[in-house]
């Protein structure tokens, strides 16, 4: 299993140092499409490539990355694929936006909403619906 997982690993490196030795493509596309591959070496072509950068670490960190995401998927053959990506790309989404929040207002916004975001996923988990569907297993 630990073969397995790192196999996708070394695969993703291989794709990333492909694309970012290409002179052709710009360096903030680079670093935008090694994040979303593999977060880890995303981040840091991200951090050079960008002033601001916090916004896309934030999106790298929930979203994970193609390269997780592969790896859930070989380990986990019952969740749904279409719907754990979708789930993981909302997480990325609402982080990058509440990192965007917090650097461009005061902290209160973001808290803000965030515990509204936590309020109405505890109420809807109440009506046995689940705002995200991969967590599912997840609650007991």
């Amino acid at each position: 299993l630990l073969l397995h997982l790192g196999c996708y690993m070394i695969l993703f490196g291989i794709v990333i140092k492909f694309i970012t030795s290409n002179s052709i493509v710009p360096q903030k596309l680079k670093a935008i499409i090694s994040g979303f591959l593999e977060f880890t070496s995303g981040i840091k072509k991200t951090s050079d490539a960008f002033n601001n950068s916090c916004p896309f670490i934030c999106f790298y960190l929930s979203f994970g990355g193609l390269c997780v995401i592969t790896q859930c998927i070989s380990c986990y053959n019952k969740i749904n694929i279409l719907e754990f990506i979708k789930n993981r790309f909302l997480c990325g989404i609402i982080s990058f936006v509440l990192c965007l929040l917090y650097k461009k207002t005061a902290i209160y916004v973001p808290v803000s909403i965030t515990i509204v975001i936590i309020i109405i996923s505890n109420i809807i988990r109440r009506k046995k619906y689940y705002l995200l569907k991969s967590s599912k297993s997840c609650v007991t």
